[in-house]
């Protein structure tokens, strides 16, 4: 099975580097809607299906790609980006000065613990995602699927199927695993 992932567009939060999570749920601006066009011709046409997850930057980005290729969409709630509970709308100096530690470190090295904000852990999420690849796994064995979704999940993906081409994270950036 192929998983194409792509990471959604931008939003103004992206744009001021603030953090959004699940709890912030923001359009894609005018960039981002731009971005999302632009994807389109950078992914393969012979896929099955694209899953997203349901927040805004995500579904956006899914619905612009799959009414130009006519596929349908499946929402799934794993895909949602990790929670950062309270922290969310703050940048990472934000967060960092409010907290007293390099949170932003430990969010790199997939290290996190958000719970203390209301929010998941790397685990959790890590949880979450494993089950939506064995979902997947299950319904499309032998499928090319494309997956939007946040820079948390990708990061995960990253570390957990670790590959020999390693893109930049950036908006509507594409990873590519072969599970």
């Amino acid at each position: 099975m192929e998983l194409i992932f792509v990471r959604h567009g931008e939003t103004e939060f992206n744009k001021h580097h603030q953090l959004m999570g699940q709890r912030i749920d923001a359009p894609l601006d005018e960039k981002g809607l731009e971005q999302a066009k632009e994807v389109i011709g950078k992914l393969p046409d012979d896929f099955e299906i694209i899953y997203s997850s349901p927040l805004k930057r995500a579904a956006q980005t899914a619905e612009i790609i799959a009414n130009h290729f006519s596929k349908a969409v499946e929402y799934n709630n794993n895909l949602k980006e990790r929670d950062f509970g309270s922290l969310s709308g703050k940048t990472w100096h934000q967060i960092d000065e409010e907290v007293g530690a390099h949170l932003s470190e430990l969010d790199e090295q997939l290290k996190y613990d958000y719970t203390p904000y209301g929010g998941e852990t790397a685990e959790q999420v890590r949880s979450r995602l494993n089950t939506f690849i064995e979902e997947v796994r299950s319904k499309h064995p032998d499928s090319k699927i494309v997956v939007v979704t946040h820079y948390g999940l990708i990061n995960l993906m990253n570390q957990m199927f670790p590959h020999k081409e390693h893109h930049k994270l950036t908006n509507t950036s594409i990873h590519k695993f072969e599970i």
